[in-house]
């Protein structure tokens, strides 16, 4: 399935501040996502903050630690 992927970008390090970086076109499995999935797309992983009437997401450069809940790991949430 074919879906535009808006990659945002934090002006602050709040969620209610941010602005359009770029929009990507991916052929993707899933219809629906959640927040927090990880996809990854031409070697860079990107997490989805949200998936209502269009697929926001955010670049993901950290590693996920199994021990530590994932909503504390979610950068800006």
């Amino acid at each position: 399935m074919l879906r535009d992927m808006y990659i945002v970008q934090f002006i602050d390090h709040y969620y209610s501040s941010w602005y359009l970086s770029k929009t990507m076109l991916i052929n993707t499995d899933k219809t629906k996502y959640t927040k927090g999935d990880i996809i990854v797309f031409e070697d860079n992983k990107y997490l989805v903050l949200e998936d209502y009437a269009y697929l926001r997401v955010a670049k993901y450069n950290c590693k996920i630690n199994p021990l530590v809940s994932l909503i504390e790991q979610i950068p800006n949430v």
